[in-house]
């Protein structure tokens, strides 16, 4: 008997309608697939897995300080709302801007750097 190891990356996001409520979790994609993998159904592939595992990693956990210490503007800080953040600039002219994401990992580094950098040169920083 052979073992093959694959790395499969899901994104999830909105469904064919732009909605994002009720988006399954981590554990019910990983349970799904389980589901999925484990029927063996005579007529494909699948009658040949033998004890399919499907192991969930951990993504890393993005901070605001690693957002803020990227961007690179001492002026400039990340704060948290319900269901949202917003960049709050407090030098000499105060400005703020909402990013309206539940969750900071909701979007990569990069995204949150190119946020704020737009929302600094907006306000002529």
């Amino acid at each position: 008997m052979e073992t093959y190891k694959f790395e499969i990356t899901i994104e999830v996001g909105e469904d064919n309608h732009g909605d994002t409520e009720y988006q399954p979790t981590q554990f019910e994609i990983k349970d799904f697939l389980n589901d999925v993998l484990s029927y063996n159904h005579p007529h494909d592939a699948r009658r040949y897995f033998h004890d399919a595992k499907i192991v969930a990693k951990k993504t890393k956990t993005l901070t605001r300080n690693q957002v803020i210490k990227k961007i690179g503007n001492p002026h400039l800080k990340l704060y948290a709302g319900k269901d949202y953040f917003y960049f709050v600039f407090g030098g000499y002219n105060y400005a703020q801007r909402s990013v309206m994401v539940p969750q900071l990992n909701d979007l990569s580094l990069d995204q949150w750097v190119d946020e704020g950098k737009s929302f600094l040169q907006e306000i002529g920083q």
